[in-house]
C-alpha cells in the first residue's frame, strides 16, 4: 500500500497566530501613513505641532572634536644600563621561547620542527641558531622568567604589552621592544561563548 504523504501547511493555531500578525502589521503600517499625512485641524485643532528632530549635535566650536596629535621627533627607549642576567651560550646558540597555550604558535613549533632544540629547525638551517620553545601559560611567570634571563623571549598579546611594560621599565635591561606581531585574528579571540 501506499503511504499517505501528509501535506506540508500551516496547523490551525499557526493560521491564526498569521492572521493575527499580518493583521497587526497592516494595522501598523495604516496608522503611520494616517498619522504622517493627517491634516492638523482634523483631530486636534490645530495644537497639534509638528517637531522636527535635530540631526546632529550643535557645533561647540572647534573644527574637529576630536584631540590633536603632538609629534615628537626622537622619542626612544633609555639607553640599557649595566649587564642583563641574560643567559646564553654563544658556543650552542640556543634562543629560549617562551610560550602559551595558543594554536597561533603552530607555525613556529612547525619552523623548528618541534619544541626541541634541534639541528632540522628552520631558524638553524637559515640563521645558524636552534630554538627551545618554553612552555608558560602564566603571563606573570613569563613576564619574571624574561626579566631574570631565563628566557629570551617574551609572549603576549598588545594588552597584555601594556600591562608588563610598567614592570619591565623599572630595569632598562628589560626595557620591552616588540620585533613581531604574529597574528592578526582582527578580534575572533575575543569571542566567548556561553
Amino acid at each position: 500500500m501506499a503511504e499517505e504523504t501528509q501535506g506540508a501547511g500551516l496547523t490551525p493555531f499557526g493560521k491564526i497566530i498569521s492572521l493575527v500578525l499580518i493583521l497587526g502589521l497592516l494595522g501598523a503600517g495604516a496608522y503611520i501613513i494616517i498619522n504622517k499625512y493627517a491634516s492638523p485641524d482634523s483631530a486636534d485643532n490645530g495644537t497639534k505641532k509638528i517637531v522636527k528632530p535635530d540631526t546632529e549635535a550643535p557645533d561647540t566650536g572647534n573644527i574637529t572634536t576630536v584631540k590633536e596629535y603632538k609629534y615628537i621627533p626622537a622619542d626612544r627607549l633609555p639607553a640599557v644600563k649595566g649587564n642583563a642576567n641574560y643567559k646564553w651560550d654563544a658556543d650552542k646558540k640556543i634562543v629560549k621561547f617562551s610560550y602559551n597555550v595558543w594554536s597561533g604558535w603552530l607555525p613556529v613549533i612547525m619552523a623548528n620542527r618541534g619544541t626541541k632544540p634541534n639541528t632540522d629547525s628552520i631558524f638553524y638551517k637559515k640563521y645558524g641558531f636552534q630554538v627551545e620553545m618554553v612552555l608558560m601559560d602564566d603571563p606573570v611567570i613569563a613576564r619574571d622568567a624574561f626579566a631574570s634571563g631565563n628566557v629570551h623571549t617574551l609572549w603576549g598579546t598588545m594588552d597584555m604589552m601594556v600591562l608588563f611594560a610598567p614592570e619591565l621599565m623599572k630595569d632598562s635591561r628589560t626595557a620591552p621592544r616588540i620585533v613581531q606581531q604574529i597574528d592578526w585574528s582582527n578580534g575572533g579571540d575575543g569571542i566567548v561563548v556561553r
